[in-house]
């Protein structure tokens, strides 16, 4: 068994150093066609929040517990227990909102679009809402729904490599019968009845495709947070096209929100932190963002920061010689 579990391991660590890399490339054809919206992407940008309304965090807290009581099984060698616990948690991955927007916003930069903080509002069914008598219904897409608009946008793009992914990582079956409490684990197979007739998946078969769920979701978080500690490292100030400077700022060596300061002296921020704070940023009715300038009657044709040539915070964006 120890032998087993070994391998298990090493497929895992397999898979997740695929994925991240996969991702990383991804991330870094989104940056190069649109920097800001990928920025935005990463830190997830929203409306005002007050502290304790950040899902991302609430879901790696139950996945830090669910881990324990999955350490607790196998130590105990319970491993139908261990089956089960795994399978709650591959359909708590799967049906994680913000991973689905994570992937989604990145094709979306890919594709040259804005980051929308809504990018499935086109799926939400909302019953009723033709009907007085009766109260609105709002049903939110189901993971299958996102993960079939995810992999339309790819194969517009012609990235069949996400594509790919998703098919390793997600069945709408598994997580159908899991979230319905409609399974039976024996000792060698995952039973299934709704649907209409019974069926049975050996358990290796199972095992695998968990485990690929979970190396895809570690990737992607690791990827997430190494993005924004990347973000941290590069110049603060950044130079944009119409006379823009965009300011990244940092906590603890990770970048959680920007400024953009307008040759007026007007500045538009967001922050995430321990709450989410948007300040001058119009959030429009798809969920873009538009950053307001003020007066545009001040304007100049320089780039400046808080009102003060950008020169004064080293950065020569002014002078001829200045060269992005």
């Amino acid at each position: 068994m120890a032998e087993q579990e070994e391998s298990g391991e090493d497929v895992k660590e397999r898979y997740i150093s695929k994925y991240h890399e996969y991702l990383c490339d991804l991330a870094v054809k989104a940056i190069e066609k649109n920097p800001f919206e990928f920025i935005c992407t990463m830190l997830r940008v929203s409306g005002c929040e007050d502290e304790g309304w950040d899902t991302l965090s609430s879901a790696k807290e139950t996945l830090k517990d669910f881990n324990k009581c999955l350490q607790q099984a196998y130590e105990q060698k319970d491993f139908r227990a261990a089956t089960r616990i795994g399978l709650v948690m591959y359909c708590h991955l799967v049906e994680m909102t913000v991973g689905h927007e994570l992937i989604f916003n990145t094709l979306r930069c890919l594709d040259g679009q804005k980051y929308t903080m809504w990018p499935f509002k086109n799926l939400i069914d909302v019953r009723n809402k033709n009907n007085p008598k009766r109260k609105k219904q709002v049903i939110p897409p189901s993971a299958k729904k996102k993960f079939g608009e995810i992999k339309t946008l790819a194969q517009k793009l012609n990235e069949n490599g996400i594509i790919k992914c998703i098919d390793e990582i997600f069945s709408e079956e598994i997580r159908n019968a899991v979230s319905h409490s409609d399974y039976i684990v024996t000792d060698e197979y995952f039973r299934m009845r709704e649907g209409g007739y019974p069926r049975q998946i050996d358990l290796q078969t199972i095992n695998e495709f968990i485990c690929k769920c979970f190396a895809f979701y570690d990737a992607m978080l690791f990827w997430n947070n190494k993005w924004l500690e990347s973000f941290a490292q590069i110049p603060k100030y950044l130079k944009l096209p119409n006379y823009e400077v965009l300011e990244l700022q940092s906590e603890n060596n990770i970048v959680n929100g920007f400024a953009i300061h307008f040759s007026n002296g007007h500045k538009a921020s967001y922050s995430r932190s321990k709450c989410s704070e948007l300040v001058n940023i119009i959030i429009n009715g798809n969920g873009t963002i538009s950053p307001t300038c003020g007066r545009f009657d001040l304007l100049e044709k320089k780039w400046k920061i808080d009102n003060k040539p950008s020169e004064e915070y080293g950065m020569d964006f002014n002078s001829d010689n200045y060269s992005r």
